[in-house]
């Protein structure tokens, strides 16, 4: 126990002694990142490689300055005994310099050490049940519906993320997260997916989708355990909260490549920012999940993109005064705290897009990054500003400009496509909503059928019942008889027989176990 103590006694002593050259230091390396031009992944880098030096710092053998030595005496020519003469010829002894506090050690540095020893394993508890609520909260999770999941996707075969990755929605949370480690899986709140337009929720789908491209679950992780190995460091902890921005920046970064949309990205942050809000107690309850978004930061950085740094003068000037503040503080006992309010950067801003043009429409629409050729074939094809926007909101996702193009020259409007997006067709995708459009099938017709029981009918099975005269009618018809799960070619078998409601009932009369074959039978026999 001794031995513990006195280790402990010799790292507390090391960690007390590099507060003030951590916070130091910690300060110039903000300067140095805060005045040049640098991504966030690399600043996102840098902050990681600076936590491992704090984490190491206290463990380093301390720099300790030359000892003075005596000044030599000069003794005058004098007879002296040996033994003086002997004692005169030997080197002056070094003059040790001791410390300036001087504290007995006892025992409470190793109760400081279980102290610490305590924080951690109940850091490493809430880590614990965070993980476990995370995995609730994705067994509880349903997949969204398809047209969400095929963009979603896309969007992952088009930024080339290697690792397997599903899209889930949940009830239990208010915003957007990313839950990872071996299965990962992007999570959206139900809450968000009437409220996001398709552009927003492209935006919302691709940054969770950089944490998991990022593997910022694995690297979030560890930050929770330096937070607990790094409690009694306050410079750790503003470090901490900076690797938190930064790799949010960063994702922003990500999706402003994936997008080529800086300020429709800021705009859906926004939104998001609106949404989540009045649910913020909520957001505290996910644990290690629920960290800072800095959206404020994040969509002032966005607006500021393209900013130059600022002049190198001040910089040596700054980075000299702190260099100076630094050995000072090596040459005395005093703590020294640094802190520097950042000034906003000037920035140039630019004019918002205009809705009204074809282009305008096309960044507000989410297509800002289009080739030349695929513009000039949209505008070529008459496709509108008010189809585009009817288009991106008609619940269809992100369609390629071939599939726009194609939609125009059919005739399908925005509206016909939502509302046969929302009419129960089974698996229904761009080309079917074409075919069904070209047969002059009503979206009423497939809402009607389904609203009765019938089905769901694909829309090949949709296109038969129609063009073969299938009245709903008939088909209330058949569900007050009990009939409900049929084939499209039973329903045209009843409707070639000229079967009606009064022989349904009247069949029933004779008895409830006679088939819909069996009662057709009877009609064609003049049975009924």
């Amino acid at each position: 126990m001794n031995a513990l103590n006195t280790a402990s006694a010799a790292l507390l002593a090391g960690v007390l002694n590099t507060l003030w050259q951590s916070a130091a230091a910690t300060a110039l390396v903000w300067l140095a990142l805060h005045y040049t031009r640098m991504s966030a992944a690399a600043r996102h880098r840098v902050w990681w490689g600076w936590l491992a030096v704090l984490l190491l710092l206290p463990a380093l053998p301390p720099i300790e300055r030359a000892p003075r030595r005596a000044a030599p005496v000069r003794h005058a020519a004098v007879v002296a005994p040996a033994a003086m003469v002997a004692f005169d010829a030997a080197p002056p002894a070094p003059v040790q310099v001791r410390p300036v506090v001087e504290v007995r050690a006892r025992r409470w540095p190793l109760v400081a050490f279980w102290a610490w020893l305590g924080l951690v394993a109940l850091q490493t508890l809430r880590l614990f049940w965070s993980y476990l609520h995370l995995r609730r909260i994705k067994r509880d999770a349903y997949p969204p519906k398809l047209a969400l999941r095929e963009n979603f996707e896309a969007w992952i075969m088009s930024c080339a993320v290697r690792r397997g990755v599903q899209l889930l929605v949940s009830d239990k949370l208010a915003s957007p997260m990313a839950v990872g480690f071996w299965n990962p899986a992007v999570i959206l709140p139900e809450s968000l997916i009437g409220n996001l337009s398709a552009a927003e929720m492209d935006h919302v789908m691709l940054h969770e989708l950089a944490h998991v491209a990022r593997r910022d679950d694995w690297t979030n992780l560890l930050v929770r355990f330096a937070s607990a190995l790094l409690i009694w460091n306050p410079a750790a902890a503003w470090v901490l909260r900076h690797i938190d921005r930064e790799r949010e920046m960063a994702c922003d970064d990500w999706v402003v490549a994936a997008t080529g949309e800086a300020r429709p990205y800021a705009a859906s942050l926004a939104r998001l920012f609106e949404l989540c809000w009045t649910k913020r107690s909520e957001m505290l309850a996910t644990g290690m999940a629920g960290r800072r978004s800095n959206l404020g930061q994040r969509i002032e950085m966005l607006v500021r993109r393209g900013t130059a740094p600022r002049s190198l003068a001040r910089v040596a000037v700054c980075s000299a005064v702190l260099l100076i503040l630094l050995v000072a503080g090596a040459r005395s006992p005093r703590w020294l705290v640094f802190a520097q309010d950042a000034r906003p950067r000037p920035v140039r801003q630019l004019p918002p897009p205009n809705p009204e043009s074809f282009l305008g429409a096309l960044v507000q629409a989410g297509y800002g990054d289009l080739s030349v050729d695929d513009i000039i074939l949209m505008k070529s094809r008459n496709i509108s500003p008010d189809f585009l926007r009817g288009m991106a909101n008609s619940g269809w996702g992100k369609l390629s400009p071939q599939q726009l193009v194609d939609l125009r020259t059919h005739g399908v409007s925005p509206e016909y496509a939502r509302e046969m997006k929302t009419a129960g067709i089974r698996d229904l995708n761009i080309g079917q909503v074409i075919g069904l459009r070209q047969r002059g099938v009503p979206a009423e017709y497939a809402r009607e059928v389904h609203s009765l029981g019938f089905g769901p009918y694909g829309a090949e099975q949709i296109i038969d019942l129609f063009t073969h005269g299938a009245r709903p009618e008939l088909m209330r018809a058949l569900k007050d008889g009990g009939f409900t799960h049929l084939s499209p070619s039973e329903i045209f078998d009843a409707q070639r027989s000229g079967l009606q409601s009064s022989n349904l009932r009247e069949a029933k009369q004779y008895g409830s176990g006679l088939s819909l074959s069996q009662i057709i039978r009877l009609k064609r026999a003049g049975v009924i």
